[in-house]
């Protein structure tokens, strides 16, 4: 990252700033947690509202 940072300088950026940030990625290390939310999920049952929300507020 370092490496792109210099370059991006060389190239015209005025800064250049690392920002440390927790994403979810798709690839192979994800895959345990993948199966492990799929697993869980499988055992929500999801079925329509039996409830009618109204609101007030047009947003």
């Amino acid at each position: 990252m370092q490496v792109a940072m210099r370059l991006a300088l060389i190239v015209g950026a005025t800064k250049t700033t690392w920002l440390a940030l927790n994403i979810l990625s798709h690839c192979e290390l994800f895959n345990a947690a993948a199966l492990d939310i799929r697993e869980a999920f499988s055992r929500i049952k999801i079925s329509r509202p039996g409830l009618t929300y109204l609101s007030t507020d047009a947003v």
